[in-house]
């Protein structure tokens, strides 16, 4: 074996001991190209010559060292999590229902991401040490981590929950839409509603796993909306969800669309039609929208509205965002057809701040940040109006599942025990109609 494939083997072997499990740390990636350089530099020195093209060749070496996804690579959240002892459950035993999580499988799912297929495989493929730069609103919301990349499906979700037994007594969960676009589908209205038959199979895989389901559908549509509400119905979907967030262009947060007329004629007519086939109705939005939701919840008081992640008071310039979203929450609380989930805040583009640390947060530093909003809701809609959720893999970036619901327990640790029953089950039982 002649010097250079000696420093090939070394550039190659220094990269992949960079890259074994013990070995996780952000400080030791890139060891492979440093390898290389090490190895041309020190050859250069002792032969007097510079090689280019072998520099060339050992950088190479070592870029695919680096690159090559081995049997035991994670994801960079994944790692960031396993960083740290997983915590074990604060009383284990309750009985708790997650009424917000997520699954995904973008390559294998017509998901309808502002995310290139080739990119998604791409990722999936290397699962590199670092994610490469992303347009704003992923990074806003999803943090430089980004789970959008990962397949998070009943599996996944059950490995979160189980916490390998430390977990929580989580005996039912509610899914939550989060993009399916199969634009064959005919009429328009029902180009969401493949998800519906995704998320039931996943509670063939796991029967806790999706005991209830809430869909999108496109309310703009007006009465055209109508034959997905009636798919929905028929194959037993509890709920729809219709987005009204909306920021500027140039904002933070990915899937935040144009500005909804909830005033319109068309959109009163669809969102009326949920009466008819007794859905209740998911909004996803921010504090800036509030007033939109106190008139939908005027409008219709027969419907359920679910306002999701405590309507997500995010930062504004030179505002008082706080005050504002608690005054905006307390004239919400006035309408009874409304229920609040306690979860979100563990997104990224809240900018607590939470997904950025370098190793993740305890419980009692989440409920420390999460505290303040939590209390607030509740007490102006009463436990009864309130449930914690996971808004899980999003709240992901932010600490693992059992965490967060221990984070979720500490704050309310000193209710009284009515309260944390409404808060961590029967809220959610009642508002979905779940079946244990």
């Amino acid at each position: 074996m002649d010097s250079f494939h000696v420093k090939l083997c070394l550039t190659v072997g220094i990269g992949y001991w960079g890259r074994v499990p013990d070995s996780q740390g952000l400080y030791k990636r890139g060891m492979g190209m440093l390898a290389g350089l090490v190895c041309w530099a020190i050859s250069a020195l002792l032969e007097k010559t510079i090689d280019v093209k072998e520099l060339l060749a050992l950088l190479t070496a070592g870029l695919i060292a680096e690159a090559l996804r081995l049997p035991w690579d994670k994801w960079p959240l994944e790692r960031w999590l396993d960083s740290v002892e997983p915590e074990s459950a604060i009383e284990p035993d309750r009985p708790m229902i997650d009424p917000h999580h997520h699954l995904w499988d973008p390559l294998n799912q017509p998901k309808g991401w502002p995310i290139p297929g080739f990119v998604l495989s791409l990722m999936k493929v290397l699962r590199p040490h670092f994610i490469f730069a992303a347009d704003e609103p992923m990074r806003g919301t999803f943090g430089n981590r980004h789970p959008i990349c990962h397949t998070y499906m009943a599996k996944e979700l059950y490995e979160d929950i189980h916490n390998n037994g430390k977990g929580h007594n989580i005996v039912g969960t509610v899914y939550m839409e989060c993009g399916w676009k199969e634009p064959h589908r005919t009429p328009e209205a029902m180009i969401p509603t493949g998800e519906a038959d995704m998320a039931f199979e996943a509670n063939k895989v796991n029967s806790i796993i999706c005991k209830a389901v809430v869909c999108h559908a496109d309310l703009m549509l007006g009465e055209d909306v109508e034959p997905a509400l009636k798919y929905y119905k028929e194959r037993g979907v509890t709920g729809i969800r219709y987005s009204l967030a909306y920021q500027p262009p140039g904002a933070k947060a990915m899937g935040a669309g144009p500005k909804k007329d909830v005033r319109s004629e068309k959109f009163l007519k669809g969102f009326a039609l949920l009466e008819k086939y007794d859905l209740s109705y998911d909004c996803w939005l921010f504090h800036t929208e509030l007033n939109d939701l106190i008139y939908l919840a005027q409008k219709f008081p027969n419907t359920t509205i679910i306002c999701d992640h405590v309507a997500l008071p995010i930062p504004e310039p030179n505002q008082n965002t706080r005050a504002t979203w608690k005054l905006q929450m307390q004239t919400l609380s006035a309408c009874p057809n409304v229920r609040v989930k306690l979860s979100g805040m563990g997104m990224a583009v809240t900018e607590l701040g939470f997904d950025k640390l370098p190793k993740p947060a305890t419980s009692s530093e989440l409920a420390q940040g999460w505290a303040p909003y939590y209390l607030h809701v509740i007490c102006c809609f009463g436990s009864n109006r309130c449930m914690f959720a996971s808004n899980f893999p999003v709240d992901k970036v932010s600490g693992g599942y059992t965490t967060h619901f221990n984070a979720h327990k500490l704050i309310v640790k000193d209710l009284p025990e009515e309260d944390k029953h409404n808060l961590f089950y029967q809220t959610a039982v009642d508002t979905y109609k779940i079946k244990i």
